[in-house]
């Protein structure tokens, strides 16, 4: 999976984290502006093995509690 951004949006990123078999990508990004996103992409069949999507969740939670607190 891979995560595209306009070439004219100005940000940096804050922090990432992805599995090793590249299924999914997690970023916390700010813009120029001071917005802050978390951007999520994931790629996951219905037969993958659960651990995968366990331990997805496991770190959107953990991006997600950072950014609320």
């Amino acid at each position: 999976v891979a995560v595209l951004f306009n070439i004219n949006l100005a940000f940096q990123l804050e922090r990432s984290s992805s599995d090793l078999k590249g299924r999914f990508i997690i970023c916390d990004i700010k813009t120029n502006k001071s917005f802050s996103l978390c951007v999520v992409t994931i790629y996951a069949l219905k037969d993958d093995d659960p651990a995968i999507l366990e331990s997805f969740f496991k770190l959107l939670q953990d991006f997600i509690v950072t950014i609320l607190f």
